[in-house]
C-alpha cells in the first residue's frame, strides 16, 4: 500500500479498490500499476534466470489487474511470453484442489 500512498490515491482498502479505479481510467491508479507491474517483471527476471521457462503464466488475486500490471511487466522482461492464467483468482486454489 506504500506504492499507493506515494501516488496519492485515498480510501484504498485492496487491490481491488485499484483494478475498479483504473478501470474507469483513474491514471494514478494506472501509475500504481506501471509501478507494481515493473517491479513484477524484474522479480520475474531472477526466476528466469534460473529455470529458463518458456512461458510465465500468471494467476490468483493478481490476474485481477490484468493488463495493467502485465503490460509493465512484458516491458521489463521482453524476452519471455508473459500471459494471464485462464483460472483467474482461484488459479492456486484449484491447482491446490487438484494435487
Amino acid at each position: 500500500m506504500k506504492t499507493v500512498r506515494e501516488v496519492g490515491l485515498k480510501n484504498i482498502s485492496s487491490p481491488k479498490d485499484i483494478t475498479k479505479l483504473a478501470k474507469t481510467g483513474n491514471k494514478k491508479a494506472i501509475s500504481v500499476y506501471k509501478i507494481i507491474g515493473n517491479y513484477l517483471g524484474l522479480g520475474l527476471i531472477n526466476i528466469i534466470k534460473k529455470f529458463k521457462p518458456d512461458i510465465i503464466v500468471i494467476g490468483g488475486g493478481i490476474s485481477g489487474a490484468g493488463e495493467f500490471i502485465l503490460n509493465p511487466a512484458r516491458k521489463t522482461i521482453k524476452n519471455i511470453k508473459i500471459v494471464k492464467t485462464k483460472l483467474g483468482e482461484n488459479a492456486g486454489a484449484i491447482g491446490a484442489a487438484i494435487l
